[in-house]
């Protein structure tokens, strides 16, 4: 498994701004001297941009960080993969320093200077070997990352590379872990450098750069700014918390607390004797896991954990907490905090016995332990209950003796059956429960019918149900049932039983049916139903019209318009509507409002002849809504061109003047009369026509001893003719 070491605390300490991205403009130096800095950074960016397509690496791959001793500034520095970290160290790496704030006699600022003049690189084995015992186990582990090379145990090629690939990763990881915990091993691995020649205050930015050139792997130029003050020891891990557990503590501290200058490890050390002296508890520094989960050490989170196994409880121990930065120094100590192992077993589980009923209203509760193995802290028992097996379990007992095997429940003959479990606790209050039973009385007396049913629907479908509760103290709930005609099989609505005496529930009004049918029973823990009682009938909303009628037949004739259809076939269909209009006009006028559920026909008399009209249907429900027209029907009352006869025809002779004068009348219109007259036996013949607003004719050529009759015709400019009205025979003497 790849090891994920290191290092990254360094990593993650210069990319916290100890190092490389310095602003020239906010340093006080000349011009040339800025220009030579920001030239510098640019180049170290173009270097990042420039990157050859064969490394993994997207920042820079060297990075510098530096930390003021008083009469020294120390600094580390380290290479971020192991190509790279390879490359550079051989060729070896050089150091510049450029003092700030700093001039010469001229108020110049002054150039870098060379502080390494020769080239920094790792020892090689037989300076390891003058330099440090043969003994030094972190020596020995820092030669092998360097110096040793994979072991390769996989045949497949591929699998070959993979291998050399992660052990190479661990042992860059490994070298730079070292060098963070021990300086000489960071001086050996050529990753730390010490300047012992600055002044106090002094501002120094420090440059460094391998002397690599390999054109596959380009190594980056790496800045640190440090300020030459006084020492300032590492601070300490102020957020430190405890957990006791059996025969072991659990140490917990703030992961987040010195992100800005992050631990490479961590220190952990005891006191048994009140906090006077300590030890280590851990001869190599500690490293936490990187993991991700919800707070623990094993599931990740917000804080690292240290666990310190015990030999006994109750022993009071002092602990506290110390890091190791990337110059191998130790921060503060934490706060110092108390801890112990304590009893955290339970006591065995108690085993179950059947319960017994007792006094026609109790239950016995009997329950036995391992009696040939006991607990020897074993400090009592107690009883709970709980209306779901699962619980929350409730105690219904006071501590009860380590003698005790059964307890009485009393008075819960009409109460809802219960799940009995029994707890034993020891003296350090751990405690275990039994598995549950199930306590329920013989019961066949069903809860009284639901009274007080009511509810409503409202336009949007939703329906709200009310009830009278029900009293019993056995009572579990109750359950929904709807149908929609009475006297169908009711479906249950409730998937729960539950005490609410509310019920809402939401229908779909896109429906032809009509109304709705609720019931509601009660239940009690045996599960007896209630009888139903009576149903409630609830209206649904009307938000569908109707459906249309559909006109069939039209019968015209000269003095009417007769139209006959099939009525809309809904049922709550309250009247029809008979519209009629004039073709080409848009608004419809009711003709006839038809309320008579039998009637399928009607004829229209008051149309008006040679006038064409559009007929159409609309049924109306009970809520008033509309179907809509049907199917539009063209007609009109035909011309028979029969015209009404005048009216009122009379005549009289004139005898002083001789004539014969005849008389009528008529309606207005575009007419003429046609006015006849017969001599004798002879037959009528048209005499003269007159305009329709004339109702008088003069006859001047008439003769005594001569009969005469006439006869008016009216005829209408349309070619209607009426029939003659005629007088009867005239004589004149």
């Amino acid at each position: 498994m790849k090891v994920l070491l290191t290092f990254f605390c360094l990593l993650s300490l210069l990319s916290a701004g100890l190092s490389a991205q310095i602003d020239p403009a906010e340093i006080e130096m000349d011009e040339t001297t800025r220009a030579e800095a920001a030239a510098d950074s640019e180049t170290e960016e173009s270097e990042e941009q420039q990157a050859p397509d064969s490394t993994e690496q997207l920042g820079p791959n060297l990075r510098l960080v530096g930390r003021s001793y008083g009469d020294s500034v120390v600094l580390r520095w380290g290479v971020v993969d192991h190509a790279a970290w390879k490359i550079a160290s051989r060729a070896g790496f050089v150091l510049e320093r450029l003092p700030l704030k700093e001039f010469d006699a001229d108020r110049k600022s002054l150039p870098w200077e060379l502080i390494t003049p020769e080239p920094l690189i790792p020892l090689s084995l037989s300076e390891w070997r003058a330099r440090h015992a043969a003994d030094d186990t972190l020596v020995a582990a820092a030669v092998q990352a360097y110096h040793g090379g994979p072991v390769v145990s996989s045949d497949d090629p591929f699998g070959s590379i993979y291998e050399m690939y992660v052990q190479q990763t661990n042992m860059h990881g490994f070298a730079h872990l070292l060098a963070d915990f021990q300086p000489y091993i960071a001086d050996g691995l050529a990753l730390r450098y010490a300047d012992k020649n600055v002044k106090t205050d002094a501002v120094y930015m420090y440059r460094i750069r391998s002397l690599a050139d390999d054109p596959n792997t380009r190594i980056d130029t790496a800045l640190a700014l440090v300020t030459a003050h006084s020492f300032e020891p590492v601070p300490g891990i102020i957020n430190i918390d405890v957990s006791e557990r059996e025969l072991e503590v659990e140490l917990r501290w703030d992961k987040f607390e010195h992100m800005d200058a992050p631990f490479s490890g961590y220190v952990i050390e005891q006191s048994l004797d009140g906090g006077n002296s300590f030890r280590r508890l851990n001869s190599l520094p500690f490293i936490p896991a990187e993991t991700f989960g919800d707070g623990s050490v094993e599931n990740g989170g917000t804080y690292y954990s240290y666990r310190v196994k015990l030999e006994e409880n109750y022993r009071p121990a002092w602990y506290r907490i110390r890091g190791l930065n990337a110059f191998g120094e130790l921060s503060d100590s934490s706060a110092v905090i108390e801890a112990m192992g304590r009893d955290k077993t339970p006591p065995k589980q108690p085993r179950m016995e059947q319960y017994e009923i007792v006094d026609g209203g109790s239950i016995k509760i009997n329950w036995t332990i391992d009696s040939a193995n006991p607990d020897p802290d074993l400090d009592g028992f107690f009883v709970a209950k709980s209306l779901d097996p699962e619980g929350p379990f409730e105690p219904i007992s006071a501590e009860l003796p380590t003698s005790a095997r059964s307890f009485v429940d009393e008075g819960v003959a009409d109460l809802a059956q219960h799940y009995y479990v029994v707890g034993a606790f020891d003296t350090a209050a751990n405690s275990r429960l039994s598995a549950p039973i199930l306590g329920i009385f013989p019961d066949s007396i069903p809860p009284a019918t639901v009274a007080g049913l009511r509810g409503t629907i409202d336009s949007s479908g939703f329906v709200t149900l009310t009830w009278n509760a029900n009293t019993e103290r056995d009572l579990q709930g109750y359950r929904v049932f709807y149908a929609h005609q009475d006297d169908h099989e009711y479906q249950q609505l409730t998937t729960d039983i539950g005490l609410d005496t509310v019920f809402v529930d939401s229908l779909t009004l896109r429906t032809l049916s009509k109304d709705i049918y609720y019931r509601v029973v009660a239940l009690d823990w045996n599960f007896n139903h209630s009888g139903w009682g009576k149903s409630l009938l609830l209206k649904k909303p009307d938000i569908v019209p109707p459906a249309a009628p559909l006109i069939t037949e039209v019968i015209t004739s000269d003095s009417s318009v007769t139209l006959s259809w099939h009525n809309s076939p809904s049922e709550d269909v309250s009247a029809h509507l008979l519209l009629r209009r004039a073709s080409g006009a848009q608004e419809w006028q009711t003709l006839v409002t038809i309320e008579e559920a039998g009637q399928r026909s009607y004829a229209d008399k008051s149309a008006l002849q040679s006038q064409l009209y559009e007929y159409a249907l609309e049924a109306r429900d009970e809520s008033g809504l509309t179907s809509g027209i049907s199917n539009i029907i063209t007609a009109r009352v035909y011309d028979s061109g029969i015209r009404e006869r005048v009216g009122n025809l009379s005549y009289r002779y004139d005898t002083e003047n001789g004539r014969i004068i005849l008389s009528w009348s008529y309606g207005a219109g575009s007419h003429q009369f046609y006015v006849y007259k017969a001599i004798g036996d002879g037959s009528l013949v048209l005499l003269q026509s007159l305009p329709g607003s004339v109702t008088e004719f003069i006859d001047t050529e008439v003769a005594a001893g001569v009969t005469y009759r006439y006869a008016i015709k009216v005829v209408t400019d349309d070619g209607g003719e009426s029939a003659m009205a005629a007088t009867e025979t005239i004589r004149v003497e």
